[in-house]
């Protein structure tokens, strides 16, 4: 049975940095069957040719060029316009993932027969040595709720 398509979404701006990490953290899910839209919001760094680069390599890959700076929402806006996929996943582009994040939450709503799901995160500090500090959140677990609780937090 083929995967339906997940589009991923990502707004760019001033990421440089991170990007790499980011883009090969999507590029090498598990999960194959992915669309993803890399919105360059008028990024003033290497960010967008970054995404280019990685769009050359893989045709999965959209990027999507703004001449005006909108922020995040607007670039996350731009891009479900676009997107094709049956479900959506949104990343930070500074962010990245577990090879298998996209596959473990996909599982997961078709386990619950859920709409939708949500992961935790870990955060990383960079030291000014360049070290890595992670702090994985305590508290999580795998809960079903309908819209409505969902919205309130419950």
């Amino acid at each position: 049975m083929e995967q339906p398509l997940i589009s991923v979404i990502a707004p760019v701006y001033k990421v440089e940095k991170y990007l790499p990490d980011c883009m090969e953290s999507l590029i090498h899910q598990t999960y194959q069957n992915l669309e993803i839209i890399m919105v360059d919001d008028c990024s003033p760094d290497e960010s967008g040719a970054i995404c280019d680069r990685y769009a050359m390599n893989d045709k999965r890959i959209k990027v999507i060029h703004r001449t005006e700076n909108h922020g995040a929402s607007g670039a996350r806006n731009l891009a479900l316009d676009q997107a094709k996929g049956k479900y959506l996943f949104f990343i930070d582009s500074d962010d990245w993932i577990a090879p298998d994040t996209i596959e473990y939450l996909y599982e997961n709503m078709k386990t619950y027969q859920a709409d939708c799901t949500v992961g935790g995160c870990v955060t990383v500090i960079e030291a000014e040595d360049g070290s890595l500090n992670y702090q994985k959140r305590t508290r999580g677990s795998v809960r079903c709720e309908n819209a409505r609780g969902a919205m309130k937090g419950v």
